[in-house]
């Protein structure tokens, strides 16, 4: 009878960077509604918050800075535990992130899409 070699399993990097990895677009997305609801419950300028592009401009800002800044950390991540660990502990992070980008942008993509088209039927 022979017996197969059990995987290792995950260091700590690796499982932080895969959790990173999957978080790249839903964590920001949060965390900015968060914001959101502060912003909107403080109303620091008084304004209509009832309208549904009250504090647009902040809200993007903060939404894409938070998208931007946890991108560039899962990626460093990345690379360190692909340098420490080899491309193999890093393979599944990288599928992950390259996932979570693809489906970011085509998210974006169509959603251009249909305000183009609801902008065209007004």
């Amino acid at each position: 009878m022979s017996t197969r070699p059990t995987p290792a399993p995950p260091s700590r990097l690796q499982m932080v960077a895969t959790a990173m990895a999957s978080s790249v677009f839903l964590l920001p997305l949060v965390l900015g509604k968060l914001f959101e609801l502060v912003l909107k419950s403080i109303n620091p300028d008084d304004i209509d918050v009832t309208v549904p592009l009250a504090y647009l401009r902040q809200l993007l800002a903060v939404s894409f800075s938070l998208l931007a800044l946890w991108l560039v950390a899962t990626v460093a991540a990345t690379v360190v535990l692909h340098r420490r660990e080899g491309s193999t502990a890093a393979r599944l992070v990288w599928v992950v992130l390259g996932v979570q980008v693809a489906l970011g942008l085509v998210y974006l993509l169509l959603q251009g899409t249909l305000n183009g088209i609801n902008d065209g039927a007004s």
